[in-house]
């Protein structure tokens, strides 16, 4: 009878978890796009800054795209 009793509680766990995986979800998708538009932003800084160009994220150094003529 304990087996039935612990499996029952460890199914309960489970779908309490289940039940909050969109919750989850929701909080996980709204950090993503923090995240992405403070990478925007400071990518937008740089650019207006140095102009249109590549940063070496190990180096931190930027290399300007060359003009085409």
């Amino acid at each position: 009878m304990e087996g039935i009793k612990s499996a029952q509680g460890s199914m309960k766990a489970i779908q309490c978890e289940l039940g909050s995986l969109p919750l989850r979800r929701v909080q996980l998708l709204k950090a993503y796009t923090e995240q992405q538009a403070q990478a925007h932003a400071v990518t937008d800084a740089i650019r207006e800054e140095y102009g249109d160009g590549v940063v070496d994220l190990e180096t931190y150094e930027f290399t300007p795209n060359k003009e085409k003529t």
